[in-house]
């Protein structure tokens, strides 16, 4: 599969680099001008562009990719399957999107649709949100518009409650967690962050939750304001699972 990669800052670099290791043909690199910085204001390349040059990649750096027939021949001579865009820093139009067989595929620093748009990043931080993520989307010829394809999530956690008495050779918690171990449960319910102890059992409510009438007046709590649910399991089985040769 033949692919021109489209990205600009540091966050764009890792993108780039994935690819080239996982050995796509990456034909082209697009990244912004040189910009000059420093006391000197000496001409200074993209992360992008010097990454592609570590790989040899030819790099393109068109003030506009909009109404650039130029830039647009380049593009059409290369025939790329998919173009990956990461921080570009321009919007494409649609006669670039419309171009590689397979479209172009946008990766974006937040957990859309929040956060559209530049500095997601940034905007995250000064907003004091407390997780985001990264979207991975079909483009579409708006602002971060389009299918999305992937999110990536901070996974849910979960709690596993082990009877020591059940295992043989007396193993404790700590020689359980060296163990590279399976283990089977049944999910007994779920409980809070706060209410979790390492001393003595700790509270959780039962799987088949119920509405109370005070959270019915009080209404759904903030995001802010919610304690984080964790699953609550019992292990009945823990043991090595042989991987097939």
């Amino acid at each position: 599969m033949k692919i021109v990669f489209m990205g600009t800052p540091d966050f764009a670099v890792p993108p780039l680099k994935a690819l080239v290791e996982a050995g796509y043909d990456v034909a082209a690199v697009v990244t912004q001008p040189d910009k000059p910085k420093g006391r000197g204001k000496s001409l200074l390349p993209t992360p992008v562009k010097e990454e592609a040059l570590l790989h040899e990649i030819p790099v393109y750096q068109p003030q506009r990719v909009r109404n650039n027939r130029e830039f647009l021949d380049t593009l059409r001579e290369i025939a790329p399957d998919v173009i990956v865009v990461a921080a570009f820093g321009q919007i494409i139009p649609r006669d670039v999107l419309e171009l590689p067989k397979y479209g172009c595929i946008n990766i974006h620093a937040s957990l859309l649709p929040k956060y559209r748009g530049a500095a997601p990043i940034q905007q995250a931080v000064i907003d004091g949100e407390k997780e985001s993520g990264v979207t991975i989307m079909q483009m579409g010829e708006g602002l971060d518009t389009g299918d999305m394809l992937l999110k990536t999530e901070k996974e849910r956690k979960s709690v596993l409650r082990f009877n020591l008495q059940a295992f043989k050779n007396n193993y404790n918690l700590v020689d359980l967690s060296k163990m590279k171990l399976t283990y089977f449960g049944i999910k007994v319910g779920s409980c809070g962050e706060n209410h979790l102890s390492i001393d003595k059992e700790f509270d959780f409510q039962p799987a088949e939750d119920k509405t109370t009438a005070e959270e019915i007046v009080e209404g759904e709590k903030s995001a802010d304001e919610e304690e984080k649910e964790l699953d609550v399991y019992d292990i009945v089985l823990a043991g090595v699972v042989r991987e097939e040769d």
